[in-house]
């Protein structure tokens, strides 16, 4: 049993990837439909986060959103002022 099951497996293998074979007829559809038909809108597949919102930005930036600063100090000890003016020229940028 224990020489059989690579020799399955491998046989396995070697049939899914012959040209032809239904496996990778399956495995391929064609580019732009997929087995629903055209492709659909990316909010209707994926629901929308609450705060996202309609004919606006697709993320905005409200005053509790947090924004992570990577870099600098970001060690304990430090006054943080250079994270905060990251963070408000964000805020700034997005609005």
């Amino acid at each position: 049993m224990r020489r059989l099951r690579p020799l399955l497996l491998c046989l396995t293998l070697l049939a899914a990837a012959l040209p032809g074979s239904a496996a990778v007829a399956v495995a391929s559809p064609s580019v732009g439909a997929g087995a629903d038909g055209p492709p659909r809108p990316l909010d209707q597949v994926i629901p929308a986060p609450e705060s996202v919102r309609e004919g606006g930005a697709p993320f905005t930036l409200g005053e509790r959103t947090p924004i992570r600063v990577t870099g600098g100090s970001g060690g304990s000890g430090g006054s943080g002022g250079e994270a905060r003016e990251a963070r408000e020229a964000a805020r700034a940028l997005a609005a």
